[in-house]
């Protein structure tokens, strides 16, 4: 497509908005699982997620606990700067609920498919002004390197890490949209726009004195009792899942998913489209099963992503199955990897693939598809090796 073409001229995207139409039997990945319940009171729409994904079966726990969470001691300390400290000047999130009510957003993290994805956001952002820009860690300095920092409407980071804080350079315009838990040297970065920065809190479960098993929102309630503050984060673990709910109480009617990969792609030696400071270096070998069609798709990831594929595949069969009714929101999904394959295999009514048509001609109809880079394969063994070398 050409910059000089109109919207109108956009070519369709196959059969997948046919399917929008109809109910399509639910999703998952094909693994033991305990799902979160999704729930969403118009009332206090700033809690999604009431129970945690306290397992991902026997899969998730070689994967190791979740990273991007603080401890108990260190996220208390965290909240109280909000909420008290030297951070208190931020602005509360809960007032962006509603705020895209019925629009269209394209949420962008950094898998490296957003290199072959990015001319087409730039292209339609000239051609159409009706969708907004969200955008995830890095990937906000990643779309200002291409020219395309004017269309950013948001972005949103939640890693606590110190090296986190030289993923932004602030803009005037963009609105921030910020976990607590960031480190302090993160949010120092962004108290010169701090009127248009919105924290959240990120819920995790901890153990209390007693063995007991408690969360950050309970904490907060006895703590700040005549406060409300967002929520997020039991069930989705990485930024890109917690954007999709930021979205959906924002009032979207329709994500686009950008640069989701979730794994390393067949003919790709990164994660990521741009450099990151830190990558967990570690491999593992994931296969995960469309519940729909009983097919297969094995590929490999660091845990991090591969925990991120997981809790997507929960999301899909939740939504199908327990919140069809509450879930109004449509997630589109482009590109490559394992989160666009199981928008293609497992989509239905709330979620599918950008482009089917594309995938069927990549995939075929093969029922069990092995996209592990020969880079991560040991040539001796047929293995996957343990890390990236």
């Amino acid at each position: 497509m050409t910059e000089t073409q109109s919207e109108s001229s956009i070519p369709a995207q196959g059969n997948a908005d046919a399917q929008f139409g109809k109910e399509m039997p639910e999703a998952q990945v094909a693994i033991d699982t305990a799902s979160p319940v999704i729930t969403y009171d118009p009332n206090t729409p700033i809690e999604l997620s009431t129970e945690t994904l306290e397992s991902l079966g026997s899969l998730a726990n070689n994967l190791g606990p979740a990273r991007g969470r603080l401890d108990l001691k260190a996220s208390k300390t965290a909240i109280d700067l909000v909420m008290k400290g030297r951070f208190k000047g931020f602005q509360n999130f809960v007032r962006l609920i509603g705020c895209e009510q019925d629009s269209n957003m394209v949420i962008a993290g950094g898998g490296a498919s957003l290199e072959d994805t990015l001319m087409d956001i730039k292209i339609r952002a000239k051609v159409s002004k009706r969708w907004k820009h969200m955008v995830c860690n890095k990937t906000h300095d990643h779309f200002v390197k291409h020219q395309m920092g004017g269309i950013i409407d948001y972005a949103t980071m939640c890693d606590p890490g110190d090296w986190i804080a030289n993923y932004i350079k602030p803009r005037k315009g963009v609105r921030y949209s910020l976990a607590s838990q960031l480190h302090e040297k993160t949010l120092e970065k962004f108290l010169g726009v701090k009127n248009n920065t919105f924290l959240w809190h990120c819920d995790s479960q901890y153990n209390d004195w007693m063995g007991l098993m408690v969360t950050m929102r309970d904490w907060f309630e006895k703590t700040y009792p005549k406060e409300q503050w967002g929520f997020f984060g039991q069930g989705a673990s990485s930024i890109g899942l917690l954007a999709i709910y930021q979205a959906k109480v924002m009032g979207v009617a329709e994500a686009e998913l950008h640069g989701f990969d979730s794994c390393y792609l067949p003919d790709r030696d990164k994660l990521h489209a741009y450099p990151k400071p830190k990558t967990t270096k570690r491999l593992n070998d994931v296969t995960v099963t469309s519940k729909k069609t009983g097919d297969k798709l094995r590929f490999v990831s660091n845990p991090e992503m591969a925990r991120q594929a997981l809790e997507f595949g929960n999301l899909i069969q939740n939504v199908s199955v327990s919140d069809r009714d509450q879930w109004n929101m449509r997630v589109t999904v482009a590109g490559d990897g394992v989160i666009p394959w199981l928008a293609w295999k497992d989509g239905g009514k709330f979620f599918r693939h950008k482009n089917p048509d594309e995938m069927r001609e990549r995939y075929g109809l093969d029922s069990q598809v092995d996209i592990r880079p020969d880079w991560a394969i040991d040539p001796a063994t047929g293995n996957t090796r343990m890390s990236v070398q």
